[in-house]
């Protein structure tokens, strides 16, 4: 990778801890920069704050499940 390409920008929204620690672990050690939350609430405002390339977000959540965190306001 020359010095103007970039990796992708990944949130990943689960809210098993460990589910998300491993997918970070594995996606950081292959270069790309991960945040991670725990509820779809949680993912709607980071993603309001900041563009992400991918998200990987898990369908059945508290607070707000990944299904209505994707629906346009």
């Amino acid at each position: 990778m020359d010095s103007t390409s970039r990796q992708a920008t990944i949130l990943i929204v689960d809210d098993d801890p460990g589910l998300r620690r491993t997918l970070q672990m594995i996606l950081e050690h292959r270069g790309y920069d991960v945040e991670t939350t725990g509820d779809g609430a949680q993912a709607v405002e980071r993603v309001r704050a900041r563009p992400f390339d991918i998200i990987l977000m898990d369908v059945r959540m508290p607070v707000l499940d990944g299904v209505h965190a994707l629906k346009p306001v």
